[in-house]
């Protein structure tokens, strides 16, 4: 079937940061950062397609009494988050996922494909690599890791 036993989720998170310290590019300023508070909102909407989990998120943050000097934050930054994730085995051991970000102002992104396989309740192993990228080079956030990409085993003990 198109969408199985049918799962949707709409959420709107909203909270407020007090307090938080942004770098400005004004060598006369204290330590070179400024304190600020943001509002960040996101709008997310979760869905089980063909047996696919899918999550695509939207979300922003806006630096409240905004400084020309902060750096590189603009007053307002965006992000789309798009992940899709899959049981291959009916017994829920074996899970292949892969999880987007871009990020709308600087045009940078991260791609994260990974596969875990649950050994028993306890134990989970997981590989996968992360690609970063982005047109801003080095001055954002996923493109100062253009030429960094990795790959990656992790064994969890949970208890």
């Amino acid at each position: 079937p198109l969408i199985g036993r049918a799962r949707a989720l709409a959420r709107l998170e909203a909270a407020a940061k007090f307090g938080k310290y942004f770098r400005v590019t004004d060598a006369t300023v204290p330590n070179m950062v400024v304190e600020k508070d943001t509002l960040d909102y996101a709008l997310a909407f979760e869905r089980d397609i063909y047996s696919m989990s899918w999550l695509l998120q939207a979300h922003q943050q806006v630096i409240l009494d905004y400084d020309d000097a902060i750096s590189p934050e603009e007053r307002v930054n965006s992000r789309i988050t798009l992940r899709a994730a899959k049981y291959i085995d009916t017994e829920e051991t074996l899970q292949v996922e892969i999880t987007t970000v871009y990020r709308i102002n600087d045009e940078d992104y991260w791609i994260a494909p990974n596969v875990e396989y649950k050994v028993t309740d306890s134990w989970r192993l997981k590989g996968g690599f992360d690609i970063f990228g982005g047109g801003g080079g080095e001055a954002t956030t996923f493109g100062q890791f253009d030429k960094k990409d990795r790959i990656y085993v992790e064994a969890r003990y949970s208890f």
